[in-house]
């Protein structure tokens, strides 16, 4: 998370400020620019360069004119200013006013123009002139790009970026590790996770080896990597790195440091995160120490650790009604943007809505739900995990006031987490994440699966049956391919050759991302599939064809007197994923459908304390009542092996009646 000094309002997206262990808006300007550069490369123009000096003369006045709010006469000089530049002979020269220009156009949030200036950048004849500078812009462009959700515009600029960085300064170098880390910092604030953490870990492992784990830009990219892992939900693993970073910073910055601070709050919500409310409090209260040393006449520097230390108070308290004074003071949190924290905010408006619910007053709990919803999506982006967990909590919630909107908003989360689970789980590279990551989808389905055989759940029970294809998440998009590739083999080779390469194209960079190594090979991938995938675009639309955008139900290839029953695992995991007994629940579900009915669920309970008797009889109860009668094997009860399958959730039977 960031935290603001002076108490702006800090963004967890990576706007500006290089690497996310800064501490909010206030601090972009003085810690980590989002150049990588090295203090040599930053120089003054050289001796009786008047021209360059003219120059540099006129972008500070037009730099002035803008900040002082008279923006359209600002940009008109920096564009002239710009048009002569490139007329010297100094393209590093050059593409320093680039950056200055475009970094001052996004501190007065005018990102349009500074895009306009980036393109005009790389048009320039300093441009092609590949000086150091290339590197800079390129990376504040990518950022830019990023920072509006455009990551699939931002990556490819990203890696052009960390190449020029690789190029200038060499891999392992102290700027290409920063410039990389932005990468990573961006993938996670817009929800690619895992590639996120894949890269996080690369550098920080990276640094370690190159700088050494004493050197402060090793200690940084821990940091990130720590949050990283935290927002995805893995704060056993961000404890470890956050601890190893609060060591370090401590005792080269001193206890009463600004980076301390920050990585001190860091492990607190740790330690929040995994219920260990004493030890979350003890680091919150070094925190407010901190803060109180290094502002003692500022009270409300320590405000933020205040706010902390209340909302463990009243997290700890469980289930307990929260005084109404209390209950105030959380939304009073969540409504103070300019002093509080966006993730924070988000988890008091949480706390306070379920509060809100509890006391029968649902529309006010449903508009603090959406008040989180809208400071997630703004913070980091619609498709995030923190996004995705305040969905679900809408759709609980709904389940109450009005079912038929609580079954819309299971099966539109169903929807979008799968397309994000299966992209996600497919590049993990390591298997405490790929756990975190799929922890979001198993608490989905477990709510789901409640909702569909709970009181008055007969409207959800359709809607839930679609989850079988969480039992095929190695890819629907593979799937699709395939299938389309199997239809027109032997008819339209060379739409079946296209489909091979997009596959094989597709596979190759899930394989890539996994291992975090972002090198020249890896760049020419990701170039060679958006190409693969836009010829077979281009091919399918000149045929009239189009991929198979919905699975096969079971229900299609049954006949009359035929029954399919699928078994589906459901879990909530704790806290601590990597904890020796992760889970919290299990539920076993049959999934009965025939031909001519809808499908109807049985919740079939925990499958390690299942009486094969009891799924025997549910299961006949669900053939009988929703079709033709179907035989019942003679033994039900999944092995322990079964049970447990990690791709398959379950096991699926057919029968029919002789």
């Amino acid at each position: 998370m960031t935290i603001a000094l002076g108490f702006a309002r800090a963004r967890r997206a990576a706007a500006s400020i290089g690497v996310v262990l800064a501490l909010g808006a206030v601090l972009t300007a003085t810690i980590d620019t989002a150049a990588a550069q090295s203090g040599p490369t930053r120089r003054a123009p050289a001796q009786g360069a008047g021209g360059a000096q003219t120059i540099t003369a006129q972008i500070k006045n037009a730099i002035a004119l803008t900040r002082s709010g008279k923006i359209d006469a600002g940009y008109a000089q920096l564009n002239a200013a710009l048009d002569a530049a490139d007329r010297l002979d100094d393209a590093q020269f050059v593409m320093e006013q680039y950056f200055d220009a475009t970094a001052m156009l996004r501190a007065v949030k005018r990102d349009d123009l500074a895009e306009k200036l980036f393109v005009r950048a790389f048009q320039s004849k300093a441009a092609a002139q590949r000086p150091p500078g290339n590197a800079d812009v390129l990376l504040m462009y990518a950022i830019l790009l990023s920072d509006h959700a455009r990551i699939a515009e931002a990556v490819p600029l990203y890696m052009k970026a960390i190449a020029a960085f690789n190029a200038y300064w060499g891999e392992g170098s102290e700027e290409s590790l920063i410039a990389s880390d932005k990468l990573a910092v961006a993938l996670s604030a817009n929800g690619s996770a895992a590639s996120a953490t894949n890269l996080g870990l690369h550098n920080f492992e990276r640094a370690e080896k190159a700088l050494g784990p004493d050197h402060r830009t090793t200690w940084k990219l821990a940091n990130n990597y720590a949050d990283m892992l935290r927002e995805i939900g893995a704060p056993a693993k961000a404890l470890e790195l956050d601890l190893f970073a609060i060591e370090k910073r401590a005792k080269h910055y001193g206890e009463n440091h600004l980076n301390t601070l920050v990585t001190v709050n860091n492990a607190g919500q740790d330690l929040l995160n995994l219920g260990r409310f004493d030890d979350a409090r003890r680091y919150f209260r070094r925190h407010r120490a901190i803060a109180a040393a290094m502002a003692p006449k500022d009270p409300s520097f320590a405000g933020q650790a205040d706010a902390w230390l209340f909302y463990t108070d009243m997290l700890a308290a469980g289930d307990a009604v929260i005084a109404p004074a209390d209950l105030g003071r959380l939304e009073a949190i969540v409504a103070n943007e300019a002093n509080f924290a966006d993730f924070l905010r988000i988890k008091s408006a949480v706390l306070a809505a379920g509060q809100r619910e509890q006391r029968g007053e649902r529309d006010k709990g449903m508009r603090l739900r959406e008040t989180a919803l809208a400071i997630s999506t703004r913070a980091f982006t619609a498709q995030h995990p923190i996004s995705f967990e305040i969905k679900l909590g809408i759709a609980t919630a709904l389940i109450a006031t009005d079912p038929t909107r609580a079954v819309q908003a299971f099966a539109a989360l169903d929807r979008e987490m799968f397309d994000w689970m299966k992209r996600e789980v497919g590049t993990s590279g390591d298997r405490a994440v790929a756990e975190a990551i799929r922890a979001h989808a198993d608490h989905l389905l477990f709510a789901f699966g409640r909702f569909a055989t709970g009181a008055g759940s007969a409207v959800a029970q359709p809607a839930f049956a679609a989850v079988l294809r969480w039992k095929t998440l190695g890819g629907a998009d593979a799937t699709a391919l395939r299938r389309l590739e199997t239809e027109v083999g032997g008819k339209d080779e060379e739409t079946a050759t296209l489909l091979r390469t997009a596959l094989r194209l597709n596979g190759e960079k899930q394989e890539l991302f996994s291992s975090g190594n972002i090198d020249d090979w890896a760049r020419s991938v990701w170039g060679r599939q958006d190409a693969a995938k836009k010829a077979l675009q281009k091919r399918l639309d000149a045929i009239g064809a189009k991929l198979p955008q919905d699975p096969i139900r079971p229900s299609q290839l049954l006949a009359a007197q035929e029954a399919v029953v699928n078994y589906f695992i459901t879990r909530q995991w704790k806290a601590d994923r990597q904890a020796k007994d992760p889970l919290a629940a299990t539920v076993l579900y049959a999934i009965v459908e025939t031909a001519t009915s809808e499908p109807h669920v049985v919740d079939l309970g925990d499958p390690g304390r299942m009486v094969d008797t009891g799924v025997r009889t549910e299961i006949a109860r669900g053939c009988a009542r929703r079709g033709p009668p179907c035989l019942i094997p003679t033994r039900t009860r999944p092995t322990s092996r079964a049970a447990s399958r990690i791709s398959g959730r379950g096991c699926s039977r057919r029968w029919s009646r002789f």
